[in-house]
C-alpha cells in the first residue's frame, strides 16, 4: 500500500553553477592585460582574514594612475531555463585615507561585468564583448587591524545563450574578492491543496505560470496551476482538487475513508465466517 506523498519544505532552492571556494586554489581565471611589466595586476593568493585562511584575488595598485586592471571567470554553462542568475561576492577593501595621501587616484569600488558565449573562448579576451552589470560599492572599509567583510549579490538577468563568463574590473582600489558564487533559484517540488507541482525554474518573468497534477484519488474541475516567483517562491494556488468519493484527506494524500474501512473489514469477517461453516 502506497504512502502518502512525501511533503517537500516550499524554501527556495539555489542551483550552484560556480562557487569559488570548492575550487580552492585552482581557480584558473584570466587576468587582463597579460603583460603588465613590473606593475602587478590580480593575483591569486592565500589571505588571512579575521581569523579565517581564503584563497582571494587580490590588486592594490593604488599608486599607479589610470589602472584597468581586468579579472575574468572560468565560462560558466547555463541551463537553458535559467536565463536569470545570482552572483553574491564577498571581498574586503581597503580604506584609501590608510595611504597617508600617497595615492590620489585610489579607488574603493571595482565593477561587475558579464558577457555571454555559445562555447568557452579559451584565452581570448575582449572588454567590448562585456556589459556593465554594477559598480561593487564595500558596505564597510578596512581601517587599521579591522577588516569586515562585505557581502553584495548582484543579478544578471536576460541570458539566453549556452554560457558567459563574469569579468571584474579594477580601476584603482586595493580590494581582495574572498567569495563568487554564481547560482539560480528554483521553486521546489511541492504538493499544494492537495495538487502535485513540479520543481521550477525561478525567473524569466515575475510570475512563471505551473501545472500540476492532483495527488492519487483526487480530482478537479480544472487543471490545478500555481505560480513561481523570482524569488523562487509559490504563490497564488488556482482551483483545488478535491478527494473523490470514499477517500478523505490525510496530510497531502487522499485515503480510504474510516467507513469505508470498516465496511470492508466487516465484509472480510463475515466471508470468513461463511467459509468456515461450509
Amino acid at each position: 500500500m502506497k504512502g502518502p506523498p512525501r511533503h517537500v519544505p516550499d524554501a527556495p532552492l539555489a542551483q550552484v553553477l560556480l562557487d569559488m571556494k570548492a575550487s580552492g586554489g585552482e581557480l584558473g581565471w584570466l587576468t587582463w592585460p597579460f603583460e603588465q611589466g613590473d606593475r602587478q595586476g590580480w593575483e591569486v593568493m592565500q589571505k588571512m582574514v579575521n581569523g579565517s585562511q581564503f584563497y582571494s584575488y587580490s590588486v592594490c595598485n593604488v599608486g599607479e594612475r589610470e589602472q584597468d586592471n581586468w579579472l575574468r571567470t572560468t565560462f560558466v554553462q547555463r541551463r537553458p531555463a535559467a536565463s536569470r542568475v545570482l552572483v553574491e561576492l564577498q571581498f574586503v577593501v581597503r580604506d584609501c585615507n590608510s595611504f597617508d595621501g600617497a595615492s590620489l587616484t585610489c579607488k574603493e569600488t571595482f565593477n561587475l561585468y558579464a558577457s555571454e558565449a555559445d562555447a568557452d573562448v579559451g584565452t581570448t579576451f575582449r572588454k567590448g564583448q562585456f556589459r556593465k552589470v554594477a559598480t561593487i560599492a564595500p558596505d564597510e572599509i578596512t581601517r587599521e587591524n579591522r577588516q569586515p567583510v562585505n557581502t553584495e549579490t548582484r543579478v544578471v538577468d536576460g541570458l539566453s545563450r549556452k554560457g558567459f563568463y563574469l569579468a571584474f574590473q579594477d580601476i584603482g582600489a586595493c580590494v581582495a574578492i574572498l567569495s563568487l558564487r554564481v547560482f539560480y533559484k528554483t521553486c521546489p517540488a511541492t504538493v499544494k491543496s492537495l495538487a502535485a507541482f513540479p520543481e521550477m525554474v525561478a525567473g524569466g518573468e515575475p510570475l512563471r505560470k505551473v501545472d500540476g497534477v492532483c495527488v492519487e484519488n483526487a480530482v478537479s474541475e480544472e487543471p490545478p496551476r500555481i505560480y513561481c516567483t523570482t524569488d523562487g517562491e509559490w504563490v497564488v494556488p488556482v482551483s483545488q482538487c478535491q478527494c473523490k468519493q470514499g477517500y478523505e484527506q490525510v496530510g497531502d494524500a487522499c485515503q480510504g475513508s474510516s467507513d469505508g474501512c470498516a465496511h470492508h473489514m466487516t465484509q472480510s469477517a463475515g466471508a470468513q465466517r461463511a467459509a468456515s461453516t461450509l
